[in-house]
């Protein structure tokens, strides 16, 4: 049987940039504008940030890193999880480098547990809390994850059974589909943060967990969406980017 080789998709949701906006004092050195008493206006705290002290990237985050478009046609790859993936369209190679995999091996005899995250600086990942949830408790739907201490493996574990994949369209070598250069490639977790909600149980919009890695990374990340003034405007669709498998497939 062929390589296990998820590829990314792209599913339209307003989500991913909503979970970001959470985690930017934990990126940047930020302080609020001196307000100019010459000419009063209402307050409006503008971010003011030191990128020489900084893992993110101005200039180079929301770029695609280039490259042809990712094979079509062909086999489809199962993951070997337990999930329903919502029908996405398969990503062009190097469209959106910030979309990473996670894989967990909780021991050499069962599958690798699979999640994904979204680079937001060159040394940080946003994901999912549920991530961690032991193997037997992992849900198919987020909205039922068991989010709280007493049903996540512990965080050194889950630091030493990680790997963070990145730059690439398969996390897997070996054959004609997945050749050297498509492989991602590996960067590891230093450290964790879990947000005071997750012991509710990752309830409205609460499912959110920080990690942070060993080292930066060499392809661009997502941009925070208030470093940059970008208004998120209500109603509006964006896209989510995740790995799973291709055309809808389990």
């Amino acid at each position: 049987s062929p390589p296990f080789t998820p590829t990314p998709l792209v599913m339209a949701t307003r989500s991913t940039l909503i979970l970001l906006l959470l985690t930017l004092a934990s990126l940047i050195y930020s302080t609020p504008s001196a307000p100019n008493h010459s000419n009063p206006q209402p307050h409006t705290p503008k971010l003011r940030v030191d990128f020489e002290k900084s893992h993110y990237d101005f200039d180079n985050c929301g770029l695609p890193s280039g490259g042809r478009a990712r094979r079509h046609g062909g086999d489809d790859y199962v993951d070997g999880m337990d999930f329903v993936v919502q029908p996405g369209a398969d990503a062009y190679r190097g469209e959106m480098p910030w979309a990473v995999a996670i894989l967990t091996e909780v021991s050499s005899s069962s599958t690798p547990l699979l999640c994904t995250g979204t680079l937001i600086s060159r040394r940080h990942v946003i994901t999912a809390a549920h991530c961690l949830s032991t193997a037997s408790n992992l849900p198919v739907r987020v909205a039922a994850a068991r989010c709280n201490s007493t049903d996540h493996m512990p965080l050194a574990d889950y630091i030493r059974w990680s790997e963070v994949k990145y730059g690439g369209e398969c996390l897997y070598g070996g054959g004609a589909d997945c050749t050297e250069d498509m492989v991602t490639k590996s960067a590891f977790i230093k450290s964790i943060t879990l947000f005071p909600f997750f012991t509710e149980e990752c309830a409205g919009g609460s499912d959110v967990m920080l990690l942070e890695l060993t080292e930066d990374v060499d392809v661009p990340h997502a941009c925070l969406p208030h470093v940059h003034d970008v208004e998120i405007l209500k109603g509006a669709a964006y896209h989510s980017f995740a790995w799973g498998a291709s055309n809808g497939q389990n």
